[in-house]
């Protein structure tokens, strides 16, 4: 027995899912991961896909968005622990996405007139002072340290293949960097 149509209002649950689908495979598969594929994922056909977003570029962009909002949220939260949680989810992120951000992102990390990475270093800047001040991270450590972190991270990541080891590789790059995201 087939699912009722609900039309129109499943369009936000099937944008979701689109976008949930989009994130999943781009990162176990590349970029270039079928868009069909991403559909079927999804539970949807090739026509909601479409609607939703027109193109490969147009989802790549959607599930960049998307992140940046997860990160923006948690970015807001007050706590001083909280900046320890928005870089392990940075981390993590960039491990698992670095094949579908090289390849959604322009050369010089743009898509279109946006570059993500501005944004980043906005949102990590607040947090990063709340666990400076709380003696969390070492008081040295300036937004532009983390983004040259994050750099080298995605260095030693992009030439990794399995998703795993791409955590691993992240891991590693951190531990050898040093500890000057510990406090002093």
């Amino acid at each position: 027995m087939t699912s009722p149509n609900r039309g129109p209002a499943a369009a936000a649950d099937n944008r979701a899912a689109l976008l949930a689908a989009a994130r999943t495979l781009f990162s176990e598969q590349g970029y270039a991961v079928p868009l069909s594929l991403i559909a079927k994922a999804a539970g949807v056909g090739q026509g909601t896909l479409y609607r939703h977003f027109p193109s490969r570029e147009a989802l790549g962009a959607a599930v960049l968005e998307d992140t940046m909002a997860t990160l923006a949220r948690l970015a807001d939260d007050g706590d001083p622990a909280a900046f320890h949680r928005l870089w392990g989810h940075i981390i993590a992120t960039l491990a698992d996405s670095v094949g579908f951000l090289d390849a959604v992102l322009g050369p010089r990390g743009e898509l279109g007139e946006w570059v993500p990475s501005d944004d980043l270093a906005s949102l990590l800047a607040t947090p990063l002072t709340r666990a400076q001040a709380a003696g969390t991270v070492d008081g040295g450590i300036t937004v532009n340290d983390l983004m040259l972190v994050l750099t080298m991270v995605h260095g030693a990541t992009q030439r990794v293949s399995e998703p795993g080891a791409r955590r691993i590789a992240a891991n590693r790059a951190l531990e050898l960097i040093g500890g000057g995201l510990q406090p002093s």
